[in-house]
């Protein structure tokens, strides 16, 4: 199973349960620099793709919003290995973020996966 985030009751979900899978058209897909603190990575709708790790730190979540609240996308993952790559909904997959995507992670630096609508 495809972990994708803490559904009701805190307990994980499938991918194939995200109410906004979609599938991305990869010409128009980009990324982000990369971040090593906090922050806004995009403000308006857009497909999440992914986010890869490029030094290890503890841990990412990943907001549909414009500050660290709302929808999580990707929920507390963990990310001590460097070069793993932590997909909201399964390879292939993209999950739609209406408001933008923002960023909140303890060490580490990453790349922002996504694809502007």
């Amino acid at each position: 199973m495809t972990t994708a985030g803490v559904g009701p009751g805190s307990q994980w979900i499938s991918a194939d349960d995200v109410p906004n899978k979609v599938a991305p058209n990869s010409a128009n897909a980009t990324h982000s620099a990369v971040l090593s603190s906090s922050g806004v990575v995009y403000t308006g709708a857009c497909i999440l793709l992914s986010v890869k790790v490029v030094t290890a730190g503890t841990s990412i979540t990943v907001y549909d919003n414009t500050a660290a609240s709302g929808v999580a996308p990707i929920t507390s993952e963990a990310t001590t290995a460097a070069g793993a790559v932590i997909t909201p909904a399964g390879a292939g997959q993209g999950v739609r973020c209406d408001t933008g995507i923002y960023l909140a992670l303890t060490g580490g630096t990453y790349i922002v996966n996504y694809q502007p609508l």
